[in-house]
C-alpha cells in the first residue's frame, strides 16, 4: 500500500523535543487525532538514528534545543541533504516563536509546515491533514525528483500550474527551482513571472533574480533583489542572494551588512553564519570572523551542513592571535574528521593545515612547518586544487612569514596561484585578503590579475579583427599554462561565437577547451564564499 494512503491508525509518528512535558503533550495530541504509533526522543541526533532505522509518516520536531544542538530547521536540511527522509514523510517544525522571521526560518526549506505552541489538538490535526493531502497531490512530482527525472517533474509542475490544479502554487515553486537546476534560466524566468502575475509571493521574485543571474544579467538581478528586500525586509533568502551579488561584484562592505542582516533573521543558520564569518576573515574584520565562526562550531560542528573550512579559518585566526589552546581544539577537530575520511583529498588538506599551524605555534618546529608547506604547495597544479585550497595556502604563507618562518618561494608560489585563481577583481581582493600583512605577496597577486586581464583583452581584440582561431589557440595555450578558469571559459565562448568562421579546426579546439574546462573549472569563477551551502532561494529537495 502507498504510505500516503494508509489510515491514521496505521501511521507511525516521531516527536523530537527536549522538554519532557512538551514531548509528552505532543505525543498525546498525536494519539488523540488517531495516529496509531508514536515514538519520542529528546535530541535531534537520536532522531537521525531512528529515522535511519525505520520510516515515519509524521515527524514533529522542536525548532530550538537548549543543548545548543541543531534545531528543527537544521535537522530537516540534513535529512533531505542525505536523502534520509522519504518524500511522503510529513515534517512539521514546532516553535513557540510566532514572529514572521522565526516562522520564515522554520519553513524556509520545508513544504510541510510549522506549528506554533501552545497548540490545540484540533490545530495539530488540521496541520497534519493539510500537509498529507498536499503530499498526496504532489507525490508523482516528488517521485520523479527522487528518481532524477527532473524534466518530467518540471512538466508536471507546469501542467498543475497552468490548470490551476490543487496546490498549484507549491508546484510552481518546485517547478521553477527544477528548471533552474536543469540549466534553463529563461524558461524558469517565464515561469516565475507567470506566478507573480497570479500571486505576489517573494520567492517568485527571487526566482526571477536567480534566473537573470544565471544568464549573466547581474545588475538586473541585483536590482530585483534590492527591491524585494525593501518590500519584504524579513525574507532571509532575499538578503542571502543579495549578499552573493555583492560578493561577486566585489562590494564586500555591502555584503557584510547584508549577511549580518540574514544572520540576524536566521541566527541558527550554519551556512549563513559561515558566509558572514568567511567574508569577515578575508576583509580583515578578524574579531568578527572569529566570533561568528566560533558560533557556528558551537551550534553544531557535527552537522553535514557544517563546512570544515570553518575549522581551517578558525585555526588561522587562533594562530595569528597566539591562542594556542584554541588552535589545539581546531587541530583536534580536524584530526577527528581526517581519521573518519582518510580518502578525502580536501579533508586531508584541511587537516594538514592544522598540523602545520600546530607545529609552527605550539611545538615551535619551523622545519616541520616548512616541510608541510612545501608538500601542500607541491599540489598547486593538481586538478582538484581549487580556489579554497589556493587561498588557504596563501593564508598559511602570510601567517608563517609574520611569525618569522622563512618561505623563500613566496613570490614564485604567489605568482602561480595568482595566475590560476585571480579570475576577477573580487577573487583577487579575496586572495589579497588571505595575504593580509604581506604587501609584496599582495602586489604579486594583483600583477598576476593584470596579466590575466591583458591576455583576455588581447584575445578578444584578435577575434574582432578576423583572427578568431589564433585568439582561441592563444587562450587555450595560456589556459593550459595558468589553469585560469576565466581564460578557459573565454576560449569556449569565443569558439561558440566564431565557430563558423574558424571552420574545420573548431571541432578540435572545442575538444581541447572542454577537456580543460572539465579539469580546471568545476565551479567556474565562483568564489569560496558564495559557493558555500544551499543556493539562496533554492528548495532543499532531493536533487
Amino acid at each position: 500500500m502507498n504510505p500516503l494512503d494508509q489510515p491514521l491508525h496505521a501511521c507511525h509518528a516521531l516527536v523530537v523535543d527536549g522538554q519532557p512535558i512538551s514531548r509528552s503533550t505532543l505525543a498525546s495530541m498525536l494519539r488523540a487525532v488517531g495516529v496509531g504509533q508514536v515514538s519520542t526522543c529528546n535530541r535531534p541526533a537520536e532522531a537521525q538514528r531512528l529515522i535511519g532505522e525505520r520510516q515515519f509518516d509524521f515527524v514533529l520536531c522542536e525548532q530550538r534545543f537548549d543543548t545548543g544542538e541543531l534545531g528543527g530547521q537544521e535537522l530537516l536540511d540534513e535529512l533531505r541533504r542525505t536523502r534520509s527522509l522519504p518524500f511522503w514523510t510529513v515534517f512539521i517544525i514546532v516553535t513557540s516563536e510566532a514572529t514572521y522571521a522565526m516562522v520564515t526560518e522554520a519553513a524556509e526549506s520545508s513544504l510541510d509546515g510549522y506549528l506554533v505552541k501552545p497548540a490545540t489538538t484540533a490545530a495539530l490535526g488540521e496541520r497534519l491533514g493539510q500537509a498529507r493531502r498536499r503530499k498526496q497531490a504532489l507525490q508523482d512530482i516528488f517521485r520523479y525528483i527522487d528518481a532524477g527525472r527532473l524534466e518530467q517533474a518540471a512538466l508536471m509542475c507546469l501542467k498543475r500550474f497552468t490548470d490551476r490544479s490543487e496546490y498549484w502554487l507549491y508546484a510552481a515553486r518546485i517547478g521553477g527551482d527544477v528548471l533552474l537546476r536543469l540549466g534553463k534560466p529563461q524558461s524558469a524566468r517565464k515561469f516565475f513571472e507567470a506566478v507573480l502575475e497570479a500571486r505576489q509571493v517573494p520567492w517568485a521574485s527571487l526566482g526571477i533574480a536567480r534566473a537573470d543571474a544565471d544568464v549573466g544579467q547581474i545588475q538586473q538581478a541585483r536590482r530585483t533583489v534590492e527591491q524585494l528586500v525593501q518590500e519584504f525586509p524579513t525574507f532571509a533568502d532575499g538578503h542571502d542572494l543579495l549578499g552573493r551579488f555583492h560578493v561577486d561584484q566585489g562590494d564586500f562592505a555591502s555584503a557584510l551588512v547584508t549577511y549580518r542582516t540574514a544572520c540576524t533573521l536566521t541566527p541558527r543558520s550554519l551556512t549563513r553564519l559561515e558566509k558572514l564569518g568567511t567574508l569577515a576573515f578575508y576583509t580583515g574584520d578578524l574579531a568578527e570572523a572569529e566570533e561568528v565562526l566560533d558560533r557556528t562550531v558551537t551550534l553544531d560542528a557535527q552537522s553535514r551542513m557544517f563546512d570544515l573550512q570553518t575549522l581551517a579559518l578558525l585555526a588561522c585566526l587562533k594562530f595569528a592571535r597566539g591562542d594556542n589552546q584554541g588552535l589545539t581544539r581546531m587541530h583536534q577537530r580536524l584530526g577527528v574528521v581526517q581519521r573518519r575520511h582518510p580518502d578525502s583529498k580536501r579533508v586531508q588538506r584541511l587537516a594538514a593545515l592544522g598540523d602545520l599551524l600546530r607545529h609552527a605555534a605550539i611545538a615551535d618546529d619551523h622545519q616541520s612547518a616548512r616541510a608541510e608547506l612545501q608538500d601542500m604547495a607541491s599540489q598547486r597544479r593538481d586538478d582538484d586544487f581549487d580556489v579554497e585550497a589556493g587561498s588557504n595556502l596563501i593564508a598559511l604563507i602570510a601567517r608563517l612569514k609574520t611569525r618569522g618562518v622563512d618561505v623563500p618561494e613566496t613570490q614564485d608560489w604567489g605568482r602561480e596561484l595568482g595566475l590560476r585563481f585571480c579570475v576577477s577583481n573580487a577573487a583577487t581582493d579575496l586572495l589579497c585578503g588571505a595575504a593580509r600583512g604581506q604587501e609584496e605577496l599582495q602586489a604579486t597577486l594583483r600583477q598576476a590579475h593584470v596579466d590575466i586581464n591583458d591576455a583576455c583583452e588581447q584575445a578578444v581584440r584578435r577575434s574582432l579583427i578576423d583572427q578568431p582561431e589564433a585568439a582561441v589557440q592563444s587562450l587555450l595555450l595560456q589556459g593550459g599554462e595558468t589553469l585560469n578558469a576565466r581564460v578557459i571559459e573565454l576560449a569556449g565562448r569565443l569558439l561558440q561565437r566564431h565557430g563558423a568562421a574558424i571552420g574545420a579546426a573548431a571541432g578540435d579546439l572545442s575538444r581541447q577547451a572542454e577537456r580543460l574546462r572539465q579539469r580546471y573549472c568545476p565551479n567556474g569563477t565562483r568564489l569560496p564564499i558564495t559557493d558555500r551551502g544551499r543556493e539562496a532561494g533554492a528548495l532543499a529537495l532531493n536533487f
